[in-house]
């Protein structure tokens, strides 16, 4: 469609939400482990996967102690199973829509893009956009080949003779994006590399709780050691995702031998269960905020986020723990809720927009079939075909799987027509000098 400045790369209309089942909030699924930040398993993992009670049954009448993990076991998995693809849903759309005007710009400008991209945006933020830049790029760089070639042979040169001449700003553009890809991968690489020092982190933490319970001194000071411990475990990063189930299922059987082994009195064991019910409170009052944040998928987002600091968040009060679990879970499922309504609309709209489409492209292959004789009526549909295009432009996203395939199929229309009326106007401008002639 070169006649026109029909945006033309699709890309930037698959911004839907990925493919697979939207979980309904009450539906039974676990919930979502990111690579963000996490390293703790869902609250809903499973009976065997997280031990449940951590018991004094001794003489002395202590009551039972137990965290809030068996409530995770016990209540339905409520974070829907395909969270992180909504998360990258939610980024495509943003991406797609800050890289909009990508097919407006000349090849130069589009190197000058790619490298501006790698100088200003963090290396791990960009591989949609770069990849963007590089379609637009090749996309300008075959017309111009084909511009070429066309000329070639029109100045009487045979089409097997024609060789594309050496382009400066293409052998530039490819060295460009070579270096972004190094370092992505040394950026992956690093990754990598900062996730195993984690782990390594992390078990040396296990090792030294595992110690505690050979020390002499007073129940106090090893008592805050350990939430020293704790404290150091929650500041370590991410570690690598085939690790995090082993590793929080170590963890764990170690800070219930440790509960066991100092026999927690009860004034010290109930200001820590009063710390801990402070936190959960806050991130019930958290989590009842985000009811009101009109970025539907920002607030799921952050709902994980509070998720992983609950999990992160020891036992309360045994008399408070069902009551302030079925809080939080019940904001949980209103904001499920709504992020499943929010996509089954995205979803409807795209079937909209791709009905929309279908009719825009049924009208231009009706334009581009008709059988046009004359310059009039030539010049009637060719602003018939400009004024399609720019409707188009104002419809929104279809489906994934559908969305590429229309956009070729108006595509081919077009070209199809602008294809004709060229030659229409080459064949009357023959005629027209062949009449000088005569």
């Amino acid at each position: 469609m070169d006649e026109a400045k029909l945006n033309d790369d699709p890309r930037q209309e698959h911004a839907t939400k990925p493919e697979g089942p939207v979980m309904n909030p009450d539906d039974t699924a676990d919930p979502v482990s990111t690579e963000s930040g996490t390293d703790s398993v869902s609250p809903a993992a499973g009976n065997e996967e997280l031990t449940a009670v951590i018991a004094e049954d001794h003489a002395d009448g202590m009551e039972e102690i137990i965290t809030d993990e068996v409530l995770l076991t016990e209540q339905e998995g409520i974070l829907p199973e395909h969270a992180d693809e909504f998360e990258g849903v939610h980024e495509d759309l943003a991406k797609a829509a800050e890289a909009a005007d990508y097919s407006r710009l000349d090849r130069a400008e589009l190197l000058q893009a790619l490298k501006n991209l790698i100088a200003n945006t963090p290396i791990h933020q960009i591989g949609d956009e770069a990849d963007l830049i590089k379609i637009n790029f090749y996309k300008k760089y075959k017309i111009e080949n084909e511009r070429r070639r066309k000329k070639f042979i029109e100045e009487g040169g045979r089409m097997e003779d024609f060789h594309p001449e050496e382009d400066p700003l293409e052998a530039e553009f490819k060295e460009v994006f070579h270096q972004y890809r190094e370092l992505r991968a040394d950026y992956n690489r690093k990754q990598e590399e900062e996730k195993q020092e984690n782990l390594k982190a992390k078990y040396q933490i296990i090792e030294e709780i595992k110690e505690l319970v050979n020390r002499s001194e007073s129940i106090n000071a090893t008592f805050q050691e350990f939430r020293e411990l704790q404290k150091r475990w929650r500041s370590i990063g991410p570690v690598p995702q085939q690790n995090v189930k082993d590793l929080w299922e170590t963890y764990n059987h170690h800070v219930e031998v440790f509960y066991d082994y100092i026999k927690l009195n009860k004034e010290l064991r109930d200001l820590d269960f009063k710390k801990n019910l402070e936190t959960k409170i806050s991130l019930c009052e958290r989590a009842e905020e985000l009811l009101l944040e009109p970025d539907v998928p920002k607030a799921f987002r952050i709902l994980q986020e509070l998720h992983e600091e609950w999990r992160d968040t020891g036992p309360v009060p045994h008399e408070m723990r069902e009551e302030i679990w079925n809080r939080f879970k019940e904001i949980t499922s209103k904001i499920n809720k709504r992020h499943h309504e929010y996509y089954e609309s995205l979803k409807s709209q795209q079937v909209k927009n791709l009905e929309q489409k279908t009719a825009l492209c049924e009208k231009a292959e009706e334009i581009a079939a008709s059988g046009i004789s004359t310059m009039k009526e030539w010049e009637k549909r060719y602003r018939e075909i400009l004024e399609l295009q720019q409707v188009w432009k104002t419809i929104g996203f279809a489906p994934r799987k559908e969305n590429q395939k229309i956009y070729q199929r108006f595509r081919a229309a077009c070209d199809d027509f602008f294809r004709r009326r060229r030659e229409f106007f080459q064949k009357m401008k023959e005629e027209q000098h062949n009449n000088l002639q005569l």
